[in-house]
């Protein structure tokens, strides 16, 4: 995850670059892209208009594969040597610090906004949870956050720490075996929360035979909104009438998922605010609701920006 002792992790960067206001007078001459590409639309989009308007974009290139899907890089590298090489060239001393100093009072006003329209929200929320798994994992162990949702609202609303390690699959089929790596990372010792969506789990729940006898310490957290929620973001849930849309993408189960994880003899507990560090196995189920979940994102980001648009951002 994100370094907290570091200044230069922007927390809030989704919602900061959803908004004119900001990306207006934010445009670098230079971007230095490492690793694979997040999944934030609002970063690839910005990074491609950046780059049509004429900023340098240097590329990595993890593990020599070509990580471009827009095709905006100018330079491409190999990672070995080359970013201990830039670091040495550079030094630890920035020359101007105005440009990190605007982003950082623009992130700071995001958190307040973010953190009110939270507050205000239907409880409990996705985004409120997410951060709660962020939080509840102890120095030294390992949060595995789920494809769609989990591992977005983790990226754009989780706190910043660098004492943890951050898992999260990639892939098409990005739901399958979430649990089961889970599992694996907490069979390294290190205490994990697994923070999962109510598909993805059932998509996984034959890993739950025969794992209360597992001498781990994981605590899966349930998002239930009874369906796909992240296909609410998308134009389909626009396009379609509500019964083509719930039975093609929206996809309810009605499963008791309560009920699922103790017939497999695991403690199940309701979420209700703050989590405790991982001991043992348990599930932990959070009762949310889909139009509630995407109301509450549009929101945050209008409130962002709003925030953004004061004089005094």
């Amino acid at each position: 995850c994100r370094d907290a002792s570091a200044p230069v992790a922007i927390r809030h960067f989704d919602s900061l670059l959803r908004s004119l206001a900001f990306t207006d007078g934010h445009r670098p001459e230079v971007v230095l892209r490492i690793g694979e590409i997040v999944s934030s639309k609002a970063v690839s989009q910005w990074l491609s208009a950046c780059a049509g308007a004429g900023t340098t974009v240097i590329s990595s290139r993890p593990y020599g594969r070509n990580i471009d899907p827009e095709s905006i890089a100018d330079f491409q590298f190999d990672e070995p040597g080359v970013i201990s090489a830039l670091v040495d060239r550079c030094g630890e001393t920035a020359v101007d610090t105005a440009w990190l100093a605007s982003w950082s009072r623009a992130d700071q006003r995001g958190a307040q906004a973010v953190q009110a329209a939270i507050e205000a929200g239907p409880q409990p929320n996705e985004i409120g949870i997410a951060q709660a798994c962020v939080y509840g994992v102890p120095a030294g162990g390992a949060l595995v956050a789920s494809a769609s949702m989990p591992i977005r609202d983790v990226e754009w609303f989780g706190p910043n720490r660098g004492d943890i390690t951050l898992v999260a699959n990639r892939g098409a089929n990005g739901i399958d075996g979430v649990v089961a790596t889970a599992v694996g990372v907490a069979l390294t010792g290190q205490p994990t929360i697994c923070l999962i969506g109510d598909v993805a789990f059932l998509h996984d729940s034959s890993t739950l035979i025969a794992l209360s006898k597992r001498a781990i310490d994981l605590t899966v957290v349930v998002t239930n909104n009874d369906g796909g929620a992240i296909f609410s973001f998308l134009p389909q849930h626009e396009l379609l009438d509500a019964h083509e849309y719930e039975e093609l993408f929206g996809t309810p189960h009605g499963t008791d998922l309560e009920s699922l994880v103790r017939s497999h003899g695991i403690v199940v507990e309701q979420f209700t605010g703050a989590l405790q560090a991982p001991h043992g196995v348990r599930v932990v189920v959070a009762h949310t609701n889909r139009a509630e979940n995407l109301e509450l994102h549009r929101r945050v980001h209008a409130s962002v920006n709003t925030a953004l648009e004061s004089p005094a951002g």
